[in-house]
């Protein structure tokens, strides 16, 4: 069958459409390709901020440790109720009907539990002062449960035994500062003074020459 001389312009029309488009199709495909690949790539940071925002992670993720810490311990204060239990610090038992003071944290074997670890109240105070700067501590009353159900004179002792944790405490801290303030100025002189002899060799070599 003959076809007409304007179908066979259609015809043609559509194979150069054709044709051209696969032109354009083997131009473009590969750039696209080229583009998603770098879509796919990771995006890298400069090492210097990348070493910054990992310090901000470092210490958001501290502040939220401490936060949890702070919240899920309990400190509670009563006399002891049969002379069975032992102190965590001096491993002692602790006598019945004295003053035990225990740490209450959540318990790793239960979802909703505590467990609490008893202490001597100077054994306690003691195993504080050498605790991690971050870790919460006992520093008032109003943070000690049982604390309004003892008697007058055990009041007055708890009350003594923690202004005077108070008071070394900060005597420690202090201590540390002026350790790390002394530690500065005593780096300072070592490298003036390795300076100045430096200073000195290098005249000596000028006279000498």
């Amino acid at each position: 069958m003959q076809l007409g001389a304007g179908a066979q312009r259609l015809i043609q029309a559509f194979v150069r459409s054709v044709t051209a488009s696969s032109h354009l199709l083997r131009r473009v495909q590969p750039q696209a390709l080229d583009r998603q690949q770098k879509l796919r790539q990771p995006f890298c940071l400069p090492p210097r901020l990348r070493l910054v925002l990992q310090q901000q992670n470092q210490q958001q993720r501290t502040l939220a440790s401490l936060a949890t810490s702070m919240s899920s311990t309990t400190f509670v204060i009563e006399e002891a109720k049969t002379g069975r239990a032992s102190c965590k610090g001096c491993k002692g038992t602790i006598a019945k009907e004295t003053l035990r003071l225990g740490k209450s944290t959540p318990s790793p074997f239960s979802d909703d539990g505590t467990m609490t670890q008893w202490f001597h109240v100077n054994c306690f105070f003691a195993k504080q002062m050498n605790a991690r700067a971050a870790t919460f501590k006992l520093q008032s009353v109003s943070d000690l449960e049982g604390f309004h159900g003892l008697d007058a004179d055990a009041k007055k002792e708890v009350t003594k035994a923690i202004q005077k944790f108070n008071d070394d405490y900060e005597v420690k801290i202090a201590s540390k500062g002026k350790g790390k303030s002394k530690a500065k100025a005593t780096a300072s002189k070592t490298s003036a003074a390795k300076a100045t002899s430096a200073s000195a060799a290098g005249d000596a070599d000028a006279d000498a020459d």
